[in-house]
């Protein structure tokens, strides 16, 4: 069974947190989130940190079910390039019409359907590195 997993990135903040639940409720609803644990100096407990986003505030990526060549979980929204130095081909993770696919950069608006998601690296996504997504017309 494939495992269901989302991040979320808020749009204020410029901050990318895994979600730990969401709220379906459309007047307050929203997500929440938590960061990765670290250990306190002062007294030496494992912290997370946790937050609750509204739907306004953020954007949700799924889990898409693969991994890429290095064993990365691939996620909407991710940019994936070849492990090919020569090749400095780039796609961007959608959702469209029921399936994740992947639209590549310099085939302008062609979803590929059945992408060969081991041949592909996770080398950022949009929100983070929005300066990969130069070239991309959706």
């Amino acid at each position: 069974m494939r495992e269901i997993k989302f991040r979320a990135w808020h749009k204020l903040k410029k901050k990318m947190m895994q979600v730990l639940s969401i709220e379906l409720d459309p007047e307050f609803g929203g997500v929440e989130v938590w960061g990765k644990s670290s250990v306190s100096f002062e007294t030496g407990e494992h912290e997370s940190e946790r937050d609750f986003w509204a739907w306004e505030d953020c954007e949700e990526m799924q889990l898409i079910g693969r991994k890429d060549k290095q064993g990365k979980e691939i996620y909407e929204d991710d940019i994936l390039g070849l492990d090919d130095p020569e090749d400095h081909s780039r796609a961007l993770v959608v959702f469209d019409q029921g399936a994740f696919k992947v639209k590549l950069f310099r085939i302008l608006h062609t979803p590929i359907y059945d992408a060969y998601w081991d041949s592909w690296i996770v080398i950022g996504n949009k929100y983070e590195h929005p300066e990969l997504m130069e070239g991309y017309i959706p």
